[in-house]
């Protein structure tokens, strides 16, 4: 099956507490599910960064609904287009929490985070954020 992606940011409209991240990744995790979508949601500071992937109808169809979600504001599409993997199959939504250079990472699977260090100059990449996504994937997934 072909798998499209996009990756975008926004801003949190108010900072967002751990009781409304978790309710945020119960419903992204279950629309995802019934889509087959997959994906990855950065949070910190007030700031979003997600890759959502799968079908192309349902991908768009996503963030289009995301577009409209009062609890964030200014979404901008960094990257999008077809790619030949999804980078998260497996996971309806992984989940990172963004502390200063580092990335606090919840699979949804266990409890434990896995304590990533952001690579000061990440390699160049097509899109904002993609090196991040890399990063999470190689250290997560690939292990």
């Amino acid at each position: 099956m072909d798998q499209y992606e996009i990756v975008y940011t926004s801003t949190a409209v108010k900072d967002m507490t751990s009781a409304e991240l978790d309710e945020l990744l119960r419903q992204s995790r279950n629309y995802n599910a019934a889509h087959s979508i997959s994906g990855c949601l950065i949070y910190g500071d007030r700031q979003f960064l997600q890759l959502i992937e799968g079908p192309e109808i349902a991908v768009k169809a996503l963030y289009a609904k995301i577009c409209k979600d009062p609890r964030h504001t200014h979404p901008s599409v960094t990257w999008e287009g077809p790619t030949d993997v999804a980078s998260f199959s497996g996971w309806r939504m992984l989940y990172a929490l963004h502390q200063g250079e580092r990335l606090k990472v919840f699979s949804g699977v266990s409890d434990l985070p896995v304590d990533l260090l952001i690579p000061a100059r990440p390699t160049a990449s097509p899109s904002v954020g993609r090196d991040v996504f890399d990063l999470i994937r190689k250290s997560i997934i690939e292990e």
